[in-house]
């Protein structure tokens, strides 16, 4: 229990707190709603912030009411629930029974990008309960209970937890009670603002803190705190100091102040859409966009070296960084969230190898899973960098990552051009078809279904095909280092990749282009085409500014014929009318993806195909919106029908719906030079 100093000032700021978050009530983007039925339950909304590698949601059970559920940690086995609820809150009488009735109590339960909350209310009680993130590394719950009634409440406050996770146990040191695990090296700690007298039970696997007696006066409250930690490197009185010193230099003036940070980003991308799209669909829409992305951030632990986004916490085996997600999650935050998205770029470049190889994903630890090496994957990094410095001018970000890119886009060339014609292939650093694949980024994509391998090195395998997109992102990859080197200087450097980038974009529209169908395919490294399949690979080149205006205008027709891509939701990556195309379990066979359907419309506008592009847009975003309110935003979508596929939360889909919310969206390459 704070003491009447500590409880003052924290009351000084309610009103600016209130404020703040007048300005996003009914925007809530998730429900976190849910009690784990195990462990491993993975069908619950989780709340995390400020990159922290543990989340919450609040309990669907009655018996948990008085916590909230979880945490749940992702420092461990891709994520597990370490309790129904670590921290339950009673009030007792002398002998030892709760004198408030949750189950049976009016209960609301609300969220915003910033706490958790829960409030429950009987004839002679309120109590209050909020979850709010400190730091990367603590997350605090405040309960206020406050006497509505007409005489004093006396009671002993109690807290309470056990662990239900296998391999973990409490200990008592002078900061807390601290949780340790068989299985990582991530320790725990449940602290206090004050003191409270510790005891652990059965097997150090449930506790109990007990107080003194509380008395509250009629019409007064008082707050009780209680810190959750979760750390790699900060010792045990670290995190307790820092929690203690948030708590009493003014919670509710932290609220605030955290709140107004929200606002600020959520102002940014919402003063950047039309008018005509501010409508309450798109701002909750755009709410659980920005949710998302913040529930899937992790900060710099273990083997990540900087902070980044999970594609989704939601699947298990997505809790790391993978290289074109990075690029893609940086291009679209970089206006919003500029030193995330900087700081996520890095993660991926600090496994760069010296010929200038990137892997395509790294992990916290290895022992869920290895760092892939067998293979990258498509080079979007310099669109990265450049929206980066778009965003803020920060010149040296460029003059750190310039020799990074420039490395990587060099070697797209020495390992990755079997024929050394200058159109290169994907491939694999282990000979392996799957991991050629893999390296796409279109896994399973129709267009490789009769693709083989051809050694060019000792570590160096391409498919024997050259593909239109890797060689579209290519041509833009020169475009925006061609921007890059006029900010540095780079004079010859930028004179030579204008001439690089004019003959590539030559080879490309005679190359890969089909009069007949009137659409970019693959070809044979003889250049012959491979007309297996029209898919989302060919509008890269609009995208990237390459295809000429006539065959922009030549593809508009198939862009938007409802038997092959325009369909309810439109743009999937196989054609509609194709034989394979399967979008329930095609994975890259049909469904949308919505990066994909983000360059399709991108190219559009760059082509002036405005109307269009709008068109479309709205059609993406009227299928988001008709998703039942609260729910997850997928990894790809039926386009006959917009339901939500395969994993849940995920990042890239959050990402591009703020480019396309925003209409962000002009890849500005073609005045490059």
């Amino acid at each position: 229990m704070l003491n009447n100093k500590l409880r003052s000032g924290i009351v000084v700021s309610l009103s600016l707190l209130l404020a703040c978050i007048c300005q996003l009530q009914g925007q809530v983007a998730f429900e976190y709603i849910g009690t784990p039925d195990s462990t491993a339950d993975r069908s619950i909304n989780c709340f995390s912030d400020n990159g922290a590698w543990f989340a919450y949601s609040m309990p669907d059970s009655a018996a948990f009411y008085n916590g909230f559920s979880g945490p749940f940690i992702m420092t461990q086995e891709n994520g597990k629930w370490i309790s129904p609820a670590l921290s339950r809150f009673d009030m007792l009488d002398e002998e030892g029974d709760p004198i408030f009735d949750w189950a049976h109590s009016k209960r609301k339960a609300f969220s915003r990008l910033s706490y958790l909350r829960q409030t429950f209310q009987d004839k002679d009680m309120l109590i209050t309960m909020g979850l709010s993130f400190l730091d990367e590394h603590s997350a605090c719950i405040r309960v206020s209970v406050q006497n509505n009634g007409d005489e004093y409440l006396k009671f002993r406050p109690h807290w309470s937890g056990s662990l239900d996770l296998p391999g973990t146990r409490f200990s008592i040191n002078a900061a807390g009670l601290e949780i340790h695990s068989s299985k990582s090296n991530a320790a725990g700690l449940i602290s206090l603002p004050d003191k409270g007298n510790f005891q652990i039970r059965a097997q150090t696997r449930s506790y109990e803190i007990d107080y003194g007696y509380s008395i509250i006066q009629p019409k007064q409250s008082i707050d009780f705190f209680i810190c959750h930690s979760f750390s790699f490197e900060l010792p045990a009185n670290e995190l307790l100091n820092k929690n203690r010193t948030i708590v009493s230099q003014g919670f509710n003036h932290f609220l605030a102040e955290r709140e107004k940070e929200k606002m600020i980003a959520h102002n940014v991308l919402w003063n950047e859409m039309p008018e005509e799209w501010k409508t309450a669909n798109n701002k909750h829409l755009l709410m659980r966009s920005l949710a998302t992305l913040q529930n899937n951030w992790r900060v710099a632990a273990g083997e990540l070296k900087h902070e980044g986004l999970f594609p989704s916490y939601h699947r298990i085996w997505f809790n790391g960084f993978w290289a074109w997600d990075t690029w893609k999650h940086a291009a679209m935050m970089a206006p919003s969230h500029q030193d995330l998205a900087k700081n996520h770029i890095r993660a991926m470049f600090d496994y760069q190898s010296a010929n200038g190889f990137v892997a395509d994903c790294v992990f916290r630890d290895t022992l869920d899973e290895k760092h892939n090496w067998r293979n990258t994957k498509p080079p979007l990094a310099a669109w990265a960098v450049w929206k980066c410095f778009e965003a803020d001018g920060d010149i040296a970000f460029l003059k750190e990552l310039y020799p990074k890119l420039k490395a990587y886009h060099e070697w797209w060339y020495k390992e990755r051009d079997v024929d050394k014609d200058g159109l290169c292939e994907y491939g694999s650093t282990d000979g392996t078809l799957l991991a050629a694949r893999w390296e796409s980024g279109m896994d399973n994509a129709v267009r490789f279904d009769k693709a083989n391998m051809v050694q060019s090195g000792p570590n160096a395998w391409s498919m024997d095909q050259e593909s239109v997109d890797l060689n579209a992102f290519l041509f833009a990859e020169k475009q925006f280092l061609i921007k890059i080197c006029k900010e540095l200087g780079h004079e010859f450097d930028r004179l030579e990749l204008i001439v690089q980038s004019e003959e590539l974009g030559k080879r490309i529209r005679k190359q890969f282009w089909d009069p007949q169908t009137s659409w970019f395919y693959d070809t044979d490294l003889e250049g012959n085409l491979i007309r297996d399949a029209q898919g989302s690979e060919a509008w890269i080149s609009l995208w990237a500014g390459l295809a000429t205006m006539s065959q922009a205008s030549q593809m508009l027709s198939t862009l938007t014929n409802p038997r092959k891509f325009y369909t309810r939701m439109p743009f999937p990556t196989l054609s509609a009318d194709h034989e394979k195309f399967d979008p329930t379990e095609g994975y890259w066979r049909g469904p949308v993806w919505i990066d994909q359907a983000y360059f399709a419309v991108a190219g559009l506008r760059s082509y002036g195909f405005n109307k269009e592009a709008d068109q479309a847009t709205e059609k993406i975003l009227q299928c988001l919106s008709e998703t039942k309110k609260g729910t997850s935003l997928h990894e790809n979508y039926h386009p006959k029908t917009g339901k939500g596929l395969n994993a849940e939360h995920f990042s890239w889909t959050a990402a591009h719906v703020l480019g396309l919310l925003t209409r962000r969206l002009d890849c500005q390459v073609l005045e490059a030079q």
